[in-house]
């Protein structure tokens, strides 16, 4: 028999991952046949797919590229031996600096609906290829991916969708395969729910997939990648799962080397959900230490085309090539548009972003606003500058304005990145820079201990109506108020010390009603609340504000620290809830509501 190999030689970077497969030229089957590969060096490190079931295959490999040099992989069958060389070189570092350009894309596509193993396997349709044609034929995106769920996958259709784009016809948009891989498991809270502290995460320019039972599984999958791209998917996903649980990353408790080395990106839209309680996750995992910038991706399962030009993944990068934009990616120059218009480039104290600052107390802001479709009417009108904790700490319209100056000043800022609002409330969340600043260690955060809350009493601050539910120790039991704002006076009869207080957003839960395979929603995502205050007093007449805050956690508590004082009332105020911040018209009117509300001494 004749055999050969897909290709005889390879110039690529160190960090790409590539297929090399063995075909007979009769066109026989010949993924069962003795097999070998191996490669000279350690350059190289190759990945084979033999086992005993019936997606192991002998006749391909996945190969990543570990170091530069010239290497030799040797494949041998029936006798005969096949020669592959790569020629690899460092991998090229751009800076935010260079002439960078924009190209848009979607991180986050399935090429089917099935969500069930055996069906996804046992498809007999061209359904990877069938999604490149689709692609090439819409012509949209200057990149897109392949990211099927891991818990459907298998090895065969995860090595064929890399065949797939290495023998597809040219077109405009470059393809990653990849995987929605997924962290899966449960842990109660001190209310004894059961919270899923884990996800599904976007896993490109990787050798594997994995539905891992744990982190540390998924860290073991993935830490030998040298350039892997891994983007946290819809990071606060309310009510889905069996039986239904909150999903939500725990990001203090993940943020370890390798996890924050993995992680380049989180997705703050996603076309498929609510969209309105994702970009809070933003902020949260830069203040674990994580260095990520923002995504907007579709989640488009089969309509390929869907809503294509309605929210994009803009990526700066000096070429349109797989090295360059693994580069961009791995190093952050990435941003959100919800219009899908917005070009956006921004610079502090003269570096553009994204960008390590020098240390300082000053910072001096240049924003140059666009759109790539020439229409000035779809420009933001209006823009906030976020830092730590996702405070707002500036806000300025640019209401047909195409660059913007400004200084503010922050002896304590880690981070900042930008957030535009345009009049229908399409949002553009920027990647961020970096100032120098060490983060909180949250391990070595004072423990608290929640006071027991039985004979206390709460009213509405505003008209003395009882309140007693959002104090009842139950988060499933909502407090809803007749307003887009809510204040709560707590009496606690008589005067204690206290250094926080938790807040339980309303549980957004699905009851035990389908619609198709989800749970119909008993909740109003926009309802959360978003920014917050708490003031005590103790004679119910003064109040002195001890804290302002944003909320960012939906699925778990959200702790509010102050300093120890001494009171007896405690006042919280929702200022304004996660639909009223989106800023999108439809939501201006959304009603706050409470799920609970603890106090710590």
């Amino acid at each position: 028999m004749n055999y050969h190999l897909s290709s005889e030689r390879r110039a690529t970077f160190v960090g790409d991952v590539f297929p090399l497969w063995i075909a007979e030229e009769s066109g026989a089957d010949i993924s069962k046949k003795d097999i070998t590969f191996s490669a000279n060096g350690d350059g190289l490190l190759l990945r084979d797919f033999k086992g005993n079931d019936r997606f192991s295959f002998s006749h391909g490999i996945l190969i990543t590229v570990l170091k530069p040099g010239c290497f030799t992989v040797s494949a041998s069958v029936d006798g005969q031996t096949l020669l592959f060389t790569v020629d690899a070189h460092p991998m090229h570092r751009a800076t935010s600096e260079e002439a960078n350009n924009f190209y848009f894309g979607d991180m986050h596509t399935h090429t089917s609906m099935i969500h069930a193993h055996d069906l996804y396997a046992d498809r007999t349709v061209d359904f990877q290829e069938e999604y490149l044609a689709e692609i090439k034929k819409e012509g949209l995106l200057d990149f897109g991916v392949i990211s099927d769920h891991a818990e459907t996958l298998n090895d065969k259709d995860f090595f064929r969708a890399f065949v797939a784009t290495e023998t597809a016809d040219p077109m405009r948009t470059l393809i990653f395969p990849g995987s929605e891989s997924e962290v899966v498991f449960h842990k109660k809270n001190r209310f004894g729910i059961s919270l899923r502290k884990s996800g599904e995460i976007l896993t490109m320019n990787a050798n594997n997939y994995i539905l891992a039972k744990d982190f540390d599984e998924f860290m073991d999958t993935f830490r030998d990648m040298p350039e892997p791209l891994v983007i946290l998917a819809h990071p606060q996903v309310l009510g889905w799962g069996e039986p239904p649980a909150m999903w939500d990353f725990d990001f203090p408790r993940i943020a370890n080397d390798c996890m924050k080395r993995l992680v380049c990106g989180i997705e703050v839209i996603d076309g498929r959900g609510s969209n309105l309680n994702y970009e809070q996750s933003y902020s949260y995992a830069l203040d674990a230490g994580f260095r990520v910038s923002p995504y907007a991706d579709g989640d488009i399962h089969e309509n390929w085309i869907q809503n294509r030009d309605a929210y994009r993944t803009v990526i700066l990068a000096t070429e349109h090539s797989k090295e360059a934009f693994v580069d961009a990616i791995r190093q952050g120059r990435a941003y959100a548009t919800e219009s899908g218009t917005v070009q956006l480039r921004y610079s502090v104290n003269g570096k553009v972003a994204p960008a390590d600052l020098d240390m300082a107390d000053t910072y001096t802001f240049h924003i140059e606003l666009d759109t790539f479709d020439g229409n000035d009417n779809a420009l933001p009108v209006s823009l906030r500058v976020i830092s730590d904790y996702g405070n707002t700490v500036f806000e300025a319209s640019c209401e047909n304005k195409k660059s913007l100056d400004f200084t503010l000043t922050s002896s304590t800022a880690r981070y900042f990145y930008l957030r535009f609002l345009d009049k229908n409330g399409n949002r553009t969340i920027s990647c961020p820079v970096y100032t120098g600043r060490a983060y909180d260690d949250f391990e070595k955060l004072p423990a608290v201990r929640p006071l027991d809350m039985s004979g206390f009493s709460a009213v509405e601050a505003d008209g003395g109506a009882d309140a007693s539910v959002v104090i009842n120790g139950d988060p499933f039991t909502s407090y809803h108020s007749d307003k887009q704002t809510a204040s709560i006076l707590i009496d606690m009869k008589e005067e204690r010390r206290i250094s926080a207080l938790g807040l339980f957003a309303p549980y957004v839960l699905r009851t035990n009603e389908k619609i198709g395979n989800h749970y119909k929603l008993t909740e109003a995502v926009e309802s959360i609340p978003a920014d917050v205050a708490i003031y005590t007093s103790k004679d119910g007449k003064v109040f002195e504000k001890q804290a302002d805050a944003y909320c960012r956690i939906f699925a778990d508590e959200n702790i509010i620290r102050f300093a120890p004082t001494d009171a007896r009332y405690v006042r919280f105020d929702v200022l304004s809830t996660v639909g009223r911040y989106s800023g999108k018209p439809k939501y201006a009117d959304a009603k706050a509501a409470i799920g609970n509300l603890t106090l710590f001494e």
